[in-house]
């Protein structure tokens, strides 16, 4: 299964219409009190915080904004904008066969600033089905599975969950990049590149007194030594810095080699100084957790109480899971961590009606200076011991 953005050309006319219809399904005074609060949270966050957070935080705050500021005038070449309008042609098109109340429950879900890519993952995954031809029947039910789907003689139901990466994070993306705010302005004006690898060792403080204090007690060992390692009460720091040389660098190509380069559950940024309007030397921060290991045991659990709780032990069910901010499932192949995890629920017979699980992930958003990358990354894992090799040959070849 590709979960992708079909991010094609659209005209003046079909613009108008799908914007139209937007306003027209979720209520002009609604959306105009969503970018009010919006705006204003982007008026009162700094650089970090609003380019690699807020800004990619609801997929589409962004793009509603930035067409209320160009008075729906719609740049050709601006992704994110292209992004949303996709987005609400594919929400247009498939919503005749939405039910009345699960309509309206979207119309609130997908204006929520922290939940609504969890909501808009579920019409994603729906989609791939509908426009392959398959029958989407929802289900209106508390504790049901999203949806069933039909094809020919053969029926499955889907559950699409959404899996919290900060919930194991001994800091949290909001206050992580609060405190590279804090942290990276003086760096940038003491010449500095290179890497800096931070690991916690306990939940982080996100008060903002807390976090620019600790920014200064680790600028403060940082600028006593430019390579090695240090350590503190809060975090394990290893680091490899220089002085800038001023080489211009291709910051789009840098930027996605870093987030390949990122190690899954990993949080980082790349901050890029100027030079006559140039980007050059960057400097690469990343953040990890001390202990990873809990967060696929979390992972593990969360994914044992949802088949248990939603999907049917007697009919066929696939599990499509949304796991945010990773930009490459390949690192997760064969013998990773996850896929280990993953078959160890398949060898529970109680699930031997489980087809398989679906990992995906978020469209890439990266800074205002760089591209938008809209590939949804995906892994696909099927279960060996379910029987009907020929529903999953279907579903894979969407």
């Amino acid at each position: 299964m590709n979960i992708y953005n079909e991010r094609n050309l659209l005209n003046t006319s079909e613009i108008l219409d799908l914007l139209t219809w937007f306003f027209d399904f979720f209520g002009q005074s609604k959306i105009n009190r969503f970018v009010k609060k919006y705006n204003k949270m982007l008026e009162f966050s700094k650089f970090t915080y609003k380019e690699y957070y807020l800004k990619r935080h609801h997929p589409w705050a962004n793009a509603i904004s930035k067409i209320y500021k160009n008075k729906y005038t719609i740049p050709q070449k601006d992704y994110e904008i292209l992004t949303f309008l996709t987005d609400i042609k594919m929400l247009k098109t498939i919503n005749p066969i939405i039910p009345y109340s699960i309509q309206n429950k979207y119309k609130s879900d997908l204006l929520d600033f922290e939940h609504a890519s969890n909501y808009l993952f579920e019409i994603k995954v729906a989609w791939q089905f509908y426009k392959s031809e398959f029958g989407i029947v929802w289900y209106e039910e508390q504790n049901k599975p999203e949806y069933q789907i039909r094809k020919d003689k053969k029926l499955f139901d889907v559950e699409c969950k959404r899996i919290s990466v900060d919930a194991k994070r001994s800091i949290k993306r909001q206050p992580f990049y609060r405190f590279i705010d804090f942290l990276s302005p003086e760096l940038v004006k003491k010449k500095l590149t290179g890497r800096i690898e931070f690991t916690f060792k306990k939940k982080v403080n996100s008060n903002d007194k807390y976090l620019k204090d600790l920014s200064k007690k680790i600028i403060r060992e940082l600028c006593k030594n430019r390579s090695g390692t240090f350590e503190n009460e809060d975090c394990i720091i290893k680091h490899n810095l220089n002085t800038r040389q001023n080489i211009i660098i291709d910051l789009e190509t840098a930027y996605s080699n870093y987030l390949n380069s990122l190690p899954p559950w990993s949080l980082g940024v790349l901050i890029a100084s100027y030079y006559n309007g140039y980007p050059i030397d960057p400097l690469h921060i990343t953040v990890n957790s001390i202990q990873p290991d809990h967060y696929l045991s979390s992972v593990y659990n969360t994914l044992k109480t949802s088949i248990k709780e939603q999907l049917s032990s007697e009919k066929p069910s696939l599990l499509a899971c949304f796991i945010p901010e990773i930009s490459d499932f390949s690192v997760l192949q064969e013998d990773s961590a996850i896929c280990n995890m993953t078959k160890k629920l398949f060898l529970d017979q109680d699930n031997k009606n489980l087809i398989g699980i679906i990992y995906l992930s978020d469209v890439q958003y990266y800074p205002s200076t760089l591209l938008t990358k809209t590939q949804y990354p995906a892994l696909k894992l099927y279960n060996n011991n379910f029987e009907d090799k020929e529903l999953i040959t279907i579903i894979d070849s969407i």
